[in-house]
């Protein structure tokens, strides 16, 4: 290429220039040389340029002084301060927040869309290059476009809107760049030439030029404006973006006006203010304004001046980095790539914060502001640094691969708009979220997996089209959007904008967005208790992602399907299952504690569905002895606290849950109640009563002020205290104290059936216990009726059923007792959801067949459950185990063999006392040494049956127990 322009150059000179003066010849020539070298860009362009400073000294055509003069005219000096105080607004972004300011103030009607944009176009095009111009607009036309159709607007309207709104940008670039002099480089040109070719006229400056270009500029603006709104396309009436925020949001995500964004704008302003007054403003031809040339000592300094003045400001303040020498540029590459976090997580923004988390009045609103801007804080400082060093790997030190940086930045970018809809969020916060703001801002994806190899080498492929990628992109937006939401406990808020994205996603056609979204909504879904929908949504993730070749999301699915599956809807083979399934999934991202914690989590929640008690403490206790767990220490604490009902370290578990949860959220946070709940039932069970009812009155304390009216959540804390009066034996108060809490469900209107079946059967068990077994049976008909309604397949429907059998056990009604006796171990053959529960049922009935006095069917109930316990359990470890060697004890003492029942009974309490997880107070082991007392007094043995009836009467308060009390005492 280099050669050709010398040939070119040669033949010019040598061919129809020959004979003439030699030094046209040569001028010619090196003209042609450089036009070659240009147009097929031999050398860097400003290189070629500089060709004329050795050539025409060397050629004879001029020398070095005279050449040089040319390179230092005013219109070269001019042109060149102006381009470097464009770059300073571009470099600094303030050229974007001025187009989206005159856009969105315009209006969102499709005529004032079309004008916004070419009113913006023109006035950036009067002092940046028109390509720029147009390269900021762009992007923010077609993101107006997609919400448009995303807002259902359709192509016949569509069509001609975004037609009308691109050619009006580019029209309108080269429209503005004829209003200053700067705004487009023939415009200098002009300057330069006209002076020679008319050596009379008047000299044009800054100021003459501005106006005559700025009112020829406005007006073929309007005309362009009319021709492409009124006369070429016909664009519809009405707004057009009506609810929606697409340039508010895009002007959010600038953020506040940072100070390289200040500085350019004040020196621009300051420039472009000088060149139009350098001579002095007429106005009319009755008043001129003088000119700051007229001041003593200022009549020399031109307009090239005031440019490179400008432009040393600029450059000065370090603002336009990238004009700096191009060593500088080499080593900082990477000076600006993680700015975009600054834009989300601004200065401001705690402090915003702050303000929306007081306004809810909450007493832990300043505390969640505080823990909250901490995590936010850390978190923006992870991604900032984690972006420097994906570019400096690659662009400085040159120990990475370009693709391997993409794929870096393609980690970590969805991570910075989660992390901008989380802030957006917490900004517009209401009660729900600054009660969920601690748990959702620690919730927000890891970093560091964007560091990971094995992460990366799982994301999904990008697509290969631009305006796709651009759609995605858009998309991800808004499904962070919908994800903050969700962390942020706004459930019902954020299904309806998953509904609205199910749309938009299916027409993209993208499989991992998708993914992303089914999975969202299978989330939410479960959260809400959707168990169906769930299910299906959820399923669907992974036919997504197996499609768009998404392992991470795969794997994610996975885990919640499978705690759906096993915990939601009891379905424990599908649920191991699956959990199987996620760890296979999962198994690429290697040993990695994150997802290990995750599955343990997952199968401690299978575990405990699954009543498999034991094997969830061994999980939950395997999770806090590690030193890298990302789940709080309270939480675990607190979920181990509630593992065993009977767990004899279960309150002390529970005290240091409080405690530490109190640090982490503060003393009136609502999660504190969940925990002072839970202690206040192990409590109670250990016969604490007192600082059992204190715990239930200080949540009721922490809850009730946070409701407005009665709730579910303030009715839970009144059954707390009612379930402590149950335990201590006030069953009167108890009573009142749930009939109180029913009232309260009743009249919450989002209240769940569930809740007021599980408080109408507590109801009937006091009823009972009153003796008033008709009411306790007219309310577990309720609860069953509500069931058979609403999930004829819930696993609670065992409990009225097996209440109503022991109701009509209390009247001495055999037959009715059996019937739902039987009802109830039917159910639970049909539905054989897990032998587990299957199990205590049969040993539930085979007490009640005993207390008919029908030994024969006790007998084969308790053989049946025997047998289901050898299959389950060959160690003969459980609880269960122990429990069926005491209902063995009581049926042989029936059947009168007290020799074998007091064997079977001593067994039985033996192996409870070894038991760590067992209770040694609790109802279930003083009944078995009632048993056993009753079995010693029968051998003969009155002061050992004395010891042991002893040791029962602390287990056998309350009245449910009162006959066997009153045995054991006499």
């Amino acid at each position: 290429h280099a050669l050709l322009g010398v040939a070119l150059g040669a033949a010019v000179m040598l061919g129809p220039l020959r004979g003439h003066d030699p030094a046209v010849g040569r001028t010619a020539a090196i003209a042609v040389l450089m036009a070659t070298w240009w147009v097929l860009e031999v050398v860097p362009l400003y290189v070629t340029a500089l060709l004329p400073l050795v050539l025409f000294p060397l050629a004879g055509v001029d020398t070095l002084p005279g050449v040089a003069v040319a390179y230092g005219n005013p219109t070269i000096f001019l042109f060149l301060g102006g381009f470097i105080l464009a770059l300073g607004l571009q470099r600094s972004g303030l050229h974007r927040r001025v187009a989206l300011a005159i856009v969105a103030t315009i209006g969102s009607r499709p005529g004032r869309l079309v004008l916004g944009f070419m009113l913006a176009s023109a006035l950036l095009s009067m002092w940046i290059s028109n390509t720029a111009a147009v390269l900021v607009l762009m992007p923010i036309a077609l993101s107006v476009l997609d919400e448009a159709r995303e807002h259902g607007v359709e192509g016949d309207d569509l069509g001609p809107l975004g037609t009308a709104m691109m050619l009006g940008i580019a029209y309108a670039a080269d429209i503005g760049g004829m209003a200053t002099p700067i705004g487009t480089p023939p415009n200098l040109v002009l300057i330069e030439l006209l002076p020679r070719i008319f050596p009379g006229a008047p000299p044009l400056d800054f100021g003459s030029w501005m106006a005559m270009g700025l009112p020829m500029s406005a007006l073929f603006l309007l005309g362009g404006y009319h021709l492409l709104s009124r006369r070429l396309f016909r664009l519809r009436e009405g707004p057009l973006l009506a609810g929606s925020d697409v340039l508010r949001r895009a002007q959010r995500a600038l953020g506040p006006a940072r100070r390289d964004e200040w500085w350019s704008g004040g020196v621009f302003v300051a420039t472009a203010l000088l060149w139009m007054t350098g001579s002095g403003l007429r106005l009319g031809t009755w008043l001129t304004l003088p000119g700051w040339r007229s001041l003593p000592g200022l009549a020399e300094v031109g307009d090239a001046s005031v440019a490179v003045a400008g432009a040393v400001a600029v450059m000065g303040a370090g603002i336009a980095i990238g004009l700096a020498p191009a060593q500088l540029q080499r080593e900082r590459p990477c000076a600006h790539v993680a700015d975009g976090v600054d834009e989300v997580w601004t200065r401001q923004a705690p402090a915003q914060i702050a303000r929306a988390f007081e306004a809810t009045e909450l007493p832990h609103a300043s505390q969640a502001a505080a823990d909250v801007q901490r995590t936010l804080d850390a978190y923006a400082e992870q991604w900032r640094a984690a972006r420097e060093a994906a570019c400096t790997a690659t662009l400085v030190d040159g120990t990475q691969s370009g693709a391997t940086m993409d794929l870096r930045v393609a980690c970590l970018e969805p991570r910075r708009l989660h992390l901008a809809a989380l802030v957006e969020a917490f900004e517009d916060a209401d009660a729900a979220v600054v009660d969920n703001a601690a748990v959702a801002a620690r919730s927000l994806p890891r970093i560091t997996d964007c560091d990971d190899e094995r992460v990366l080498a799982q994301l999904p492929p990008t697509p290969s089209d631009p305006a796709q990628r651009e759609r995605v992109d858009r998309l991800r937006e808004r499904l962070a959007a919908l994800t903050a939401a969700r962390r942020a406990g706004q459930l019902k808020a954020a299904l309806t904008l998953g509904q609205e994205l199910r749309g938009p996603v299916a027409a993209l056609g993208y499989a991992p967005v998708e993914a992303e979204l089914e999975l969202e909504l299978g989330m939410i879904h479960a959260a809400l208790g959707h168990h169906a929908q769930a299910e299906e949504h959820l399923r669907a993730t992974l036919v997504a992602a197996a499609r768009g070749r998404y392992e991470q999301v795969r794997g994610d699915a996975w885990l919640e399907l499978a705690r759906e599956l096993g915990v939601g809807q009891k379905r424990f083979e599908a649920g191991e299952e699956a959990a199987r399934a996620a760890e296979a999934s999962l198994a690429g991202r290697g040993e990695d504690p994150a997802t290990s914690e995750r599955l343990l989590l997952v199968q401690a929640d299978l575990a405990l569905a699954r009543d498999d008690v034991r094997r969830a403490e061994a999980l939950l206790r395997d999770l806090l002895s590690r030193d890298d767990v990302v789940t709080e220490r309270h939480e675990l604490l607190a979920q181990l606290g509630t593992v065993a009902e009977s767990s004899f370290d279960a309150a002390q578990l529970l005290r240091e849950a409080l405690q530490l949860r109190r640090e982490a959220l503060g003393p009136r946070h609502p999660r504190v109640a969940d925990v002072q709940l839970a202690l206040s039932k192990r409590l109670a069970d250990h016969a604490k009563y007192d600082e059992a009812m204190a715990m239930a009155v200080q949540a009721h304390e922490i809850r009730r002020p946070l409701f407005e009216h009665d709730s579910v959540a303030v009715a839970a804390t009144i059954s707390a205290q009612a379930y402590v009066e149950a335990r201590r034996g006030r069953t009167a108060e108890a009573t009142r104290l749930f009939e109180r809490a029913v009232e309260m469900i009743r009249n919450d209107p989002d209240h769940v059936e569930f809740d007021l079946a599980t408080m109408l059967s507590n109801i009937g068990v006091m009823y009972s216990r009153l003796g008033r077994q008709a009411e306790a049976r007219q309310l577990y008909e309720q609860v069953i009726e509500i069931y058979e309604r609403t999930d004829p397949e819930h696993p609670r429907l065992l409990l009225p059923l097996l209440n109503m059998a022991a109701a009509y056990i209390r009247e001495g009604a055999t037959e009715p007792a059996i019937e739902w006796s039987e009802r109830a171990v039917a159910r639970m053959l049909l539905d054989a959801r897990s032998t587990y529960p299957l199990v205590q049922v049969e040993l539930d009935v085979a007490e009640l067949y005993m207390d008919a006095g029908r030994l024969e069917p006790a007998r084969a109930y308790l053989e049946r459950a025997e047998r289901r316990l050898e299959e389950l359990e060959g160690d003969r470890q459980s609880r269960r185990f122990h429990r069926s060697l005491g209902v063995r004890a009581r049926l042989q003492l029936l059947e009168g063999r007290p020799d074998a029942a007091a064997g079977s009974a001593a067994e039985s309490i033996r192996r409870y006392e070894q038991d760590v997880l067992s209770a040694r107070d609790g109802p279930d082991l003083a009944q078995i040494r009632f048993v056993y007392a009753q079995a010693l007094l029968a051998q003969g043995h009155r002061d050992e049956a004395i010891a042991q009836a002893h040791a029962a009467v602390p287990g056998l308060a309350g009245p449910l127990l009162e006959r066997a009390r009153t045995q054991v005492e006499t």
